[in-house]
């Protein structure tokens, strides 16, 4: 069963949600669920994502931040 939520939010913040919703391709709406689910995903004692599993899998495939170790950086050598 989904439930809904209703939130009040600022003039300002309106609008950048608007702008990225836009750069997304996404709706307002869409845009507040997809930070919703990214900021909850890997929350909780399972480490299981909750929501639809479909989002999850997109969350991942979009996501410009890859799981994982990051890789170590390379050293510069001095040139002489």
């Amino acid at each position: 069963m989904k439930k809904s939520i209703s939130i009040d939010l600022d003039e300002k913040l309106l609008k950048q949600l608007e702008k990225r919703a836009k750069i997304n391709h996404l709706s307002v709406r869409e845009q507040i669920k997809d930070i919703i689910v990214r900021s909850m995903s890997g929350w909780g004692k399972t480490g299981r994502s909750y929501g639809d599993p479909r989002v999850s899998k997109l969350v991942k495939i979009f996501s410009r931040k890859k799981p994982g170790p990051k890789p170590k950086a390379k050293k510069k050598r001095k040139k002489k």
